[in-house]
């Protein structure tokens, strides 16, 4: 999504490895019959868990070490806590697609998770990235991978912080930059619904965040999502993106 216009990546990976998995990543681009826009995204085996990870994203001179939590009690949402796949395949874009960013771009990570895996690499080419997510817990992990891609790498994020998916609270983001919106807006597995959610709540989730997406764009900025699409229910999110 750039400049206000849908145009799909043909983006592909197909050697993205890690401890926890037995083969190379293998990652299919498909087309969602339910999505009128053009938009295409990844499809993938979804990855087994372990308490630690070490991934390697192709180009990236360093590995990634990332803690995962698979257990939580009283911390609400816990889909933060895990490195999902889509993170990798956001990253290696990003690697592949290097030299159509400038340099030292403003950038952001919405729900960076634990991992912090595209803001990491981000920061390695040269972004200026901010990581974000709405756990606090999650932001602590987040910091502890940040810091160990920073050891290896030499190079940071800009900036790590707790940030919830509403239009105040973009706005008061915007503000405190002096105005200035971002260049470049990364998410992998923030467009999720499940078969079980109901359309009414579907659809304020993601009337939320493309609220957010639309006061934290500049004018000639760009969006970059990745997921693995687990319902329909997710077609409501370009529904309102679309008439923005």
């Amino acid at each position: 999504y750039s400049g206000r216009t849908y145009t799909p990546s043909g983006f592909s990976v197909l050697c993205v490895h890690s401890e926890i998995f037995e083969r190379p990543h293998e990652t299919r681009l498909i087309r969602h019959p339910r999505y009128p826009y053009g938009c295409t995204h990844f499809l993938h085996p979804s990855p087994l868990f372990r308490a630690e990870v070490s991934i390697k994203i192709p180009g990236v001179p360093f590995t990634l070490s990332v803690l995962q939590r698979q257990t939580f009690k009283d911390r609400g949402d816990d889909t933060g806590f895990a490195c999902w796949r889509a993170s990798t395949v956001l990253a290696s874009y990003l690697v592949v697609h290097r030299n159509t960013f400038a340099m030292n771009i403003s950038a952001i990570e919405l729900g960076c998770g634990v991992g912090a895996i595209v803001s990491s690499v981000a920061a390695w080419l040269g972004f200026e990235v901010d990581a974000t997510d709405g756990s606090e817990q999650v932001l602590i992990d987040a910091q502890n991978s940040i810091d160990v891609a920073a050891q290896a790498s030499g190079y940071t994020v800009k900036c790590i912080f707790k940030f919830e998916w509403n239009k105040e609270q973009a706005d008061h983001l915007v503000k405190s930059r002096g105005g200035k919106k971002y260049q470049l807006i990364l998410g992998s597995e923030i467009v999720y619904s499940l078969r079980s959610q109901s359309a009414s709540l579907a659809h304020a989730n993601f009337s939320q965040l493309v609220a957010t997406l639309d006061a934290l764009l500049a004018d000639d900025g760009q969006i970059l999502l990745a997921w693995n699409p687990r319902s329909q229910l997710e077609s409501i999110f370009y529904d309102i993106l679309f008439f923005l």
